[in-house]
């Protein structure tokens, strides 16, 4: 628990230093190296390297023709970013967003450059964002991510394969694929949580509820910061839909429409999630009230029972004299006395019980629950 609790305010904290100026970039202590993933392609050919320079990377972009796709993995290295953006002509506030990490996420049109920041999860068993930033252009795609994790592996093997048209397409189409896999990294997670839930339900429903509220909070949490990720997510693509730039073809337009879709499923995931969490929240809460209302009923018939046996224990607590009047408990001196109230006391509590499953307040249930 502390260590989830330690990785939200990590998440929460902002490091630009305080009265810095505009633009500047201020990556998160411990970030690693950038490394650049290039790939430069058209339809016929694919050059494929990872370069450990802006001379190199500068080198490669004059010499092959076609769509470039830059992937920079890991901020650690300030004026290596800043000279890549030199390189490309980014603006300084949109890299500075890219490096100085967490943004939430926004889509900026910067005339030839349309800049999209996005969150990514990186896990499908928990919750663990990382930012992902796109500059797009006409013949050219850059990303940067702030995690040491790699996802768009699967963008690059149906590159190198050459399927379906992302080959033929420019960089629109290409940013358009990075995109969605962007968004599709939320399902499985989604999916876990599904399933976290329903055996949340099923340890309800069982009994074992010990563990219930703690992780059916964290579920809860987690959700909360999904669906703060994707409101704005989805904002920022309907921009990026909205650019009248020439070079967001027709065809692109049409997926990042069927983009926005799979956000607004998402979306619905969430907050059907998170109401079947608030539901089992409150089945929790009912089992409670029952429990303690099966208690103290028990407790209750327990107490009437043994008040008619105190009022009789009361009555021959007292000290009165027989010697001293006939009518000071003559019976104390019957011979048959202490038997005779035993089984007067004993016969009231079996009028008690005999009352009480008749009143339905207690029934066989009862006993073998005892």
């Amino acid at each position: 628990m502390m260590g989830k609790r330690s990785q939200r305010k990590r998440w929460q904290r902002r490091r630009t230093p305080m009265g810095a100026a505009p633009g500047t970039l201020a990556p998160e202590p411990g970030s690693s190296a950038p490394v650049i993933h290039v790939m430069v392609f058209d339809a016929k050919n694919l050059v494929e390297r990872v370069v450990h320079g802006v001379d190199d990377l500068k080198e490669l972009a004059k010499r092959e023709a076609g769509v470039t796709w830059v992937h920079v993995q890991g901020l650690g290295n300030a004026p290596l970013i800043e000279a890549i953006g030199n390189l490309f002509g980014f603006d300084r506030l949109a890299l500075a967003d890219a490096v100085n990490v967490p943004q939430r996420p926004k889509g900026e049109d910067y005339g030839d450059t349309f800049f999209l920041l996005m969150q990514m999860p990186m896990s499908r068993e928990h919750l663990d964002l990382a930012q992902v930033s796109f500059f797009i252009n006409e013949k050219s795609v850059v990303t940067f991510q702030s995690a040491s994790q790699d996802p768009f592996e699967p963008v690059r093997v149906r590159l190198r394969e050459a399927r379906g048209r992302i080959r033929t397409c420019g960089a629109d189409y290409l940013a358009y694929a990075l995109i969605d896999a962007t968004i599709d990294a939320y399902f499985p997670l989604l999916e876990t949580y599904s399933d976290r839930l329903e055996e949340l339900e099923r340890c309800l429903i069982a009994g074992a509820e010990k563990e219930v509220p703690g992780t059916l909070h964290d579920l809860r949490h987690d959700l909360f910061a999904i669906r703060r990720v994707l409101w704005p997510q989805r904002e920022a693509l309907t921009a990026y839909l909205r650019d009248d730039s020439p070079a967001l073809t027709k065809v692109t337009r049409l997926h990042l429409r069927d983009a926005i879709d799979h956000t607004n499923q998402l979306l619905d995931l969430v907050e059907a999630h998170h109401e079947f969490g608030a539901a089992l929240m409150s089945l929790h809460q009912a089992f409670i009230t029952q429990r303690t209302n099966e208690i103290m009923r028990h407790l209750t018939m327990l107490a009437s029972i043994f008040i008619p046996l105190t009022f009789i224990v009361g009555i021959y607590g007292m000290n009165f004299d027989p010697d001293s009047s006939p009518w000071n408990m003559p019976e104390l001196r019957w011979y048959w006395g202490y038997p005779a109230v035993m089984l007067f006391m004993a016969l009231s509590v079996v009028a008690m019980i005999i009352f009480f499953r008749r009143k339905g307040w207690l029934g066989k249930r009862d006993f073998e629950q005892e």
